[in-house]
């Protein structure tokens, strides 16, 4: 899936480990749809898990939008890790 400006986006839609892209790529922030459900985002600098360096952490809760913009180089790829009680195709991750 595209976004503007360039970006791709992946939706997350469950707890644990999502692996956003396996290599470098850009870092865009995210952005939350409406009642996303409670939960806390990790964001790690990693190509296959939730560990290494985290470059962002966000703890969101029911019926809040939000988002965050960024423009951070992961030089591994970027895993999110998600726990909680994330809602189905509410949490959107940026990158490039």
């Amino acid at each position: 899936m595209s976004y503007a400006q360039g970006w791709q986006s992946t939706i997350i839609n469950a707890t644990g480990a999502t692996v956003v892209t396996p290599k470098p790529a850009v870092y865009g922030g995210y952005r939350i749809l409406g009642a996303a459900g409670a939960f806390t985002m990790d964001v790690y600098d990693n190509d296959a898990a939730a560990s290494g360096k985290r470059v962002d952490t966000t703890s969101v809760v029911a019926a809040k939008e939000n988002e965050r913009h960024d423009g951070m180089m992961m030089q591994n790829g970027i895993t999110v890790n998600m726990s909680g009680d994330p809602t189905d195709d509410l949490i959107i991750v940026l990158w490039k």
